[in-house]
């Protein structure tokens, strides 16, 4: 694999990156100023416990996916040797 191929691996992985933080600033943003401001009561449901599970399982495997598809992309493999 050759330095062009990576790039473009490397810049769609970016973008991903970058679309992901656009979308979760501002919801994190919103979480942490309602929880600063101790003032806002929005009365909002807790969420079932395996609903709350299931989130954090599937959140898990986005991250997991993401690494195994980009590592398998660039084709490294664990003994350090090169492309396989």
């Amino acid at each position: 694999m050759n330095d062009q191929e990576i790039g473009t691996i490397y810049r769609k992985t970016e973008r991903l990156t970058l679309l992901i933080l656009m979308i979760s600033l501002p919801l994190f943003g919103m979480v942490y100023l309602y929880d600063s401001s101790g003032n806002l009561s929005w009365d909002l449901p807790k969420l079932p416990s395996i609903l709350n599970g299931f989130l954090i399982g599937f959140s898990a495997a986005l991250l997991i996916g993401q690494y195994v598809i980009f590592h398998k992309k660039i084709e490294v493999d664990l003994c350090g040797g090169g492309a396989a």
